[in-house]
């Protein structure tokens, strides 16, 4: 998604993104 490619995957924030986990 455009939206959590904004977020590098050192800084996956569980808050915003509940499914963006350890990927």
């Amino acid at each position: 998604s455009p939206f959590v490619e904004k977020f590098p995957k050192k800084r996956h924030i569980p808050e915003l993104l509940p499914c963006y986990e350890h990927s």
